[in-house]
């Protein structure tokens, strides 16, 4: 949430010209196979070994972003550490071949702190080679100041109605950080496995759509409040305090990858639509 991965990008950009990084996004599940590749059958019984992503940026002279590394399995980690000392070459121990570490080749990793939810720290032959670069939470202003520019960007799509909304967005997204916690402490000096600048704008968006963002905006302060405290109770319900019964009104509906249902609460309904997943609507 503080745009750790944006400065890959950017550096990669710079770097290529273009964006061409390999990345992988590390979880507990995560396996050594995952990164480096795997062998897939190719039919009348022989298989053929696919590079993965750390493997062809190693091989191409890319960037691989490691994604969340703290929460690698040990072995995962095990094996990753020889690459850090960035050998010339490296032998794959799954294909027991030789992979020749072009020039370019860089390994960066992306992380939470430690406390963040079941994460750990990295154990010394990781952490010890590798430079580290701490990026802060963005400040209480930047903060403001990107939401009020995300809710003016969904005005410009209505149109002669944006020009009375325009003036209330300002007011309007220090709110949005209040209702998630934000009115004792500005969200760069929050508990840090609590709410980042990704759960704000997830909530921002879900406003900014058109049917929402004018109730939200163009309505006085009441109605105003109402809206967004429902929106945020479907968004977050765990993060907001919240003790009007919210509940769902008419009928539920299923389309082969959607659930739609309605929503009502403070006086006010919303629609909501989630994605599913291997459900036979028939």
């Amino acid at each position: 949430g503080v745009g750790k991965t944006k400065i890959v990008e950017v550096i990669d950009a710079v770097i290529n010209k273009e964006s061409q990084y390999k990345m992988v996004q590390f979880s507990k599940s995560t396996t050594v196979e995952d990164i480096i590749g795997h062998f897939l059958p190719e039919g009348k019984g022989v298989c053929k070994w696919h590079d993965g992503p750390l493997y062809d940026a190693m091989k191409k002279g890319k960037i691989f972003l490691a994604d969340e590394l703290n929460l690698a399995q040990p072995d995962v980690l095990g094996f990753l550490a020889p690459i850090l000392a960035y050998p010339v070459s490296f032998l794959c121990p799954c294909s027991n071949s030789l992979v020749e570490i072009r020039p370019g080749f860089a390994f960066i990793a992306a992380q939470n702190p430690p406390e963040y939810a079941g994460r750990s720290p990295l154990p010394e032959p990781v952490s010890n080679r590798m430079m580290k670069i701490e990026v802060t939470h963005y400040s209480q202003e930047e903060t403001e100041q990107i939401l009020r520019e995300k809710i003016k960007e969904a005005l410009n799509d209505l149109g002669s109605d944006a020009a009375t909304l325009r003036p209330r967005a300002d007011s309007w997204a220090k709110a949005i950080l209040q209702i998630l916690g934000y009115d004792k402490k500005p969200i760069d000096k929050s508990s840090k496995d609590r709410v980042t600048l990704r759960h704000v704008l997830k909530l921002t968006r879900r406003l900014s759509k058109r049917g929402v963002v004018e109730k939200f905006l163009g309505s006085d302060d009441t109605v105003a409040e109402h809206v967004l405290k429902l929106h945020a109770n479907i968004v977050f319900p765990d993060l907001v305090e919240n003790d009007v019964p919210i509940v769902i009104a008419g009928n539920i509906s299923f389309t082969s990858s959607l659930t739609k249902f309605t929503i009502t609460g403070f006086g006010q309904t919303a629609d909501v639509e989630l994605p599913i997943e291997g459900l036979d609507v028939s």
